[in-house]
Protein backbone atom coordinates (compact mmCIF):
# COMPACT_ATOMS: atom_id res chain seq x y z
CA UNK A 1 0.00 0.00 0.00
CA UNK A 2 1.29 3.43 -0.84
CA UNK A 3 1.85 5.86 1.95
CA UNK A 4 -0.69 8.41 0.84
CA UNK A 5 -4.07 9.59 1.97
CA UNK A 6 -5.43 11.84 -0.76
CA UNK A 7 -8.67 10.17 -1.86
CA UNK A 8 -11.48 8.23 -0.20
CA UNK A 9 -10.04 5.15 -1.94
CA UNK A 10 -6.72 5.75 -0.16
CA UNK A 11 -8.59 5.90 3.14
CA UNK A 12 -10.43 2.68 2.32
CA UNK A 13 -7.15 0.95 1.45
CA UNK A 14 -5.57 2.18 4.69
CA UNK A 15 -8.60 1.01 6.65
CA UNK A 16 -8.57 -2.44 5.05
CA UNK A 17 -4.84 -2.84 5.63
CA UNK A 18 -4.44 -1.38 9.13
CA UNK A 19 -7.81 -1.46 10.93
CA UNK A 20 -7.34 -4.87 12.56
CA UNK A 21 -3.89 -3.92 13.81
CA UNK A 22 -5.07 -0.53 15.09
CA UNK A 23 -8.13 -2.13 16.72
CA UNK A 24 -6.08 -4.81 18.50
CA UNK A 25 -3.59 -2.21 19.77
CA UNK A 26 -6.43 -0.11 21.14
CA UNK A 27 -8.23 -3.15 22.58
CA UNK A 28 -5.11 -4.22 24.46
CA UNK A 29 -5.01 -0.81 26.09
CA UNK A 30 -8.70 -0.21 26.83
CA UNK A 31 -9.84 -3.82 27.39
CA UNK A 32 -13.30 -3.18 25.95
CA UNK A 33 -14.46 -4.37 22.53
CA UNK A 34 -16.99 -1.62 21.84
CA UNK A 35 -14.69 1.15 23.04
CA UNK A 36 -11.84 -0.24 20.92
CA UNK A 37 -14.10 -0.36 17.87
CA UNK A 38 -15.22 3.23 18.45
CA UNK A 39 -11.69 4.50 19.00
CA UNK A 40 -10.35 2.61 15.96
CA UNK A 41 -13.06 4.19 13.83
CA UNK A 42 -12.17 7.57 15.29
CA UNK A 43 -8.51 7.03 14.32
CA UNK A 44 -9.42 6.73 10.65
CA UNK A 45 -11.89 9.61 10.82
CA UNK A 46 -9.21 11.81 12.41
CA UNK A 47 -6.67 10.67 9.84
CA UNK A 48 -9.04 11.70 7.05
CA UNK A 49 -9.83 15.04 8.69
CA UNK A 50 -6.14 15.85 9.12
CA UNK A 51 -4.79 14.19 5.98
CA UNK A 52 -3.08 17.43 4.95
CA UNK A 53 -0.75 17.14 7.94
CA UNK A 54 0.49 13.67 6.96
CA UNK A 55 4.03 13.76 5.62
CA UNK A 56 5.19 10.42 4.23
CA UNK A 57 8.77 11.68 4.29
CA UNK A 58 8.67 11.91 8.11
CA UNK A 59 6.78 8.71 8.92
CA UNK A 60 4.94 5.84 7.28
CA UNK A 61 1.17 5.91 7.11
CA UNK A 62 1.12 2.97 9.51
CA UNK A 63 3.21 4.87 12.06
CA UNK A 64 1.08 7.98 11.65
CA UNK A 65 -2.09 5.97 12.28
CA UNK A 66 -0.50 4.52 15.43
CA UNK A 67 0.33 8.04 16.61
CA UNK A 68 -3.31 9.00 16.15
CA UNK A 69 -4.39 5.78 17.93
CA UNK A 70 -2.03 6.49 20.83
CA UNK A 71 -3.51 9.98 21.16
CA UNK A 72 -7.06 8.58 21.05
CA UNK A 73 -6.18 6.06 23.77
CA UNK A 74 -4.56 8.75 25.91
CA UNK A 75 -7.62 11.00 25.57
CA UNK A 76 -9.97 8.14 26.41
CA UNK A 77 -7.94 7.02 29.43
CA UNK A 78 -7.70 10.58 30.69
CA UNK A 79 -11.49 10.79 30.56
CA UNK A 80 -11.76 7.63 32.60
CA UNK A 81 -9.28 8.99 35.13
CA UNK A 82 -8.78 6.29 37.75
CA UNK A 83 -11.65 3.99 36.90
CA UNK A 84 -10.50 0.39 36.79
CA UNK A 85 -12.58 -2.22 35.02
CA UNK A 86 -12.09 -5.90 34.51
CA UNK A 87 -13.15 -7.28 31.19
CA UNK A 88 -13.24 -10.97 30.37
CA UNK A 89 -14.47 -10.45 26.81
CA UNK A 90 -12.52 -12.40 24.28
CA UNK A 91 -12.25 -15.55 26.40
CA UNK A 92 -13.72 -17.43 23.43
CA UNK A 93 -10.79 -16.26 21.30
CA UNK A 94 -8.31 -17.40 23.92
CA UNK A 95 -9.91 -20.83 24.18
CA UNK A 96 -10.01 -21.26 20.39
CA UNK A 97 -8.52 -24.54 19.17
CA UNK A 98 -10.34 -27.54 20.65
CA UNK A 99 -7.31 -29.84 20.19
CA UNK A 100 -5.59 -28.39 23.25
CA UNK A 101 -6.59 -29.74 26.61
CA UNK A 102 -8.81 -27.36 28.54
CA UNK A 103 -6.40 -27.47 31.49
CA UNK A 104 -3.57 -26.27 29.26
CA UNK A 105 -5.74 -23.46 27.94
CA UNK A 106 -6.76 -22.38 31.41
CA UNK A 107 -3.14 -22.44 32.58
CA UNK A 108 -2.01 -20.46 29.52
CA UNK A 109 -4.86 -17.97 30.00
CA UNK A 110 -3.95 -17.54 33.66
CA UNK A 111 -0.34 -16.85 32.69
CA UNK A 112 -1.45 -14.37 30.02
CA UNK A 113 -3.74 -12.68 32.54
CA UNK A 114 -0.87 -12.37 35.03
CA UNK A 115 1.42 -10.94 32.35
CA UNK A 116 -1.27 -8.46 31.28
CA UNK A 117 -1.80 -7.46 34.91
CA UNK A 118 1.94 -6.91 35.29
CA UNK A 119 2.05 -4.89 32.03
CA UNK A 120 -0.73 -2.70 33.43
CA UNK A 121 1.48 -1.97 36.47
CA UNK A 122 4.11 -0.40 34.21
CA UNK A 123 4.13 3.32 33.60
CA UNK A 124 2.33 4.53 30.48
CA UNK A 125 5.51 4.87 28.41
CA UNK A 126 6.80 1.38 29.23
CA UNK A 127 3.33 -0.14 28.85
CA UNK A 128 2.93 1.42 25.40
CA UNK A 129 6.37 0.31 24.26
CA UNK A 130 5.83 -3.30 25.41
CA UNK A 131 2.43 -3.49 23.71
CA UNK A 132 3.67 -1.96 20.46
CA UNK A 133 6.75 -4.18 20.34
CA UNK A 134 5.47 -7.55 21.49
CA UNK A 135 1.73 -7.52 21.01
CA UNK A 136 1.67 -5.43 17.83
CA UNK A 137 5.04 -6.70 16.54
CA UNK A 138 6.25 -3.24 15.52
CA UNK A 139 9.91 -2.48 14.98
CA UNK A 140 11.86 -0.22 17.32
CA UNK A 141 12.05 2.30 14.48
CA UNK A 142 8.26 2.31 14.08
CA UNK A 143 7.81 2.68 17.83
CA UNK A 144 10.21 5.62 17.92
CA UNK A 145 8.20 7.29 15.14
CA UNK A 146 4.88 6.64 16.90
CA UNK A 147 6.09 7.95 20.25
CA UNK A 148 8.16 10.71 18.66
CA UNK A 149 11.34 9.81 20.53
CA UNK A 150 14.83 9.06 19.29
CA UNK A 151 15.59 5.53 18.10
CA UNK A 152 18.32 5.03 20.71
CA UNK A 153 16.05 6.34 23.49
CA UNK A 154 13.36 3.92 22.32
CA UNK A 155 15.82 1.00 22.50
CA UNK A 156 16.82 2.00 26.02
CA UNK A 157 13.21 2.43 27.11
CA UNK A 158 12.33 -0.98 25.64
CA UNK A 159 15.20 -2.59 27.51
CA UNK A 160 14.16 -0.90 30.76
CA UNK A 161 10.50 -1.83 30.22
CA UNK A 162 11.44 -5.49 29.70
CA UNK A 163 13.65 -5.44 32.79
CA UNK A 164 10.90 -3.85 34.89
CA UNK A 165 8.32 -6.33 33.58
CA UNK A 166 10.65 -9.22 34.47
CA UNK A 167 10.98 -7.83 37.99
CA UNK A 168 7.21 -7.52 38.31
CA UNK A 169 6.69 -11.07 37.05
CA UNK A 170 9.18 -12.42 39.60
CA UNK A 171 7.24 -10.82 42.44
CA UNK A 172 4.52 -12.98 43.91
Amino acid sequence: MGDKLHTPQDLEKAFLEWNKLIYSYIYLRVQNKETAEDLAQEVFMNAWRSKETFNNKKASLKSWLFVIATNEIRDYLNKLANKKTTNLEGIEEKIGDSKEKIEDKIERDEKLEIINQKINLLGEKYKTIIILRYQQDLSVKEISEILNIEYSATKVALHRAIHRLQELCEEK
